[in-house]
């Protein structure tokens, strides 16, 4: 009997965690997709911004260089924070 409680028990338990890590992980996926949402909002309007003033070109090379720059940012700190 008391192998059957423990084992119930554990069950629970792992069920709980699991739920638990579940519930996580599709709040981080959430968040990651809100984010990909923002960072294309905002490089839109820095395109559009820079649209109206220097024209097609000069705003499509300013906002890829905006976004290699971020990138180049991001990778430099992922790098740095993981050694």
């Amino acid at each position: 009997m008391a192998a059957a409680d423990l084992l119930e028990a554990e069950g629970r338990l792992l069920r709980r965690n699991a739920l638990r890590t579940a519930l996580a992980v599709g709040l981080g996926l959430a968040a990651v997709i809100l984010a990909l949402a923002g960072t294309g909002l905002v490089l839109l309007a820095l395109h559009t911004a820079a649209d109206a003033h220097w024209g097609a070109v000069p705003a499509a090379l300013l906002t890829a260089l905006g976004a290699f720059g971020a990138a180049g940012g991001f990778l430099w700190l992922s790098l740095k924070t993981n050694r």
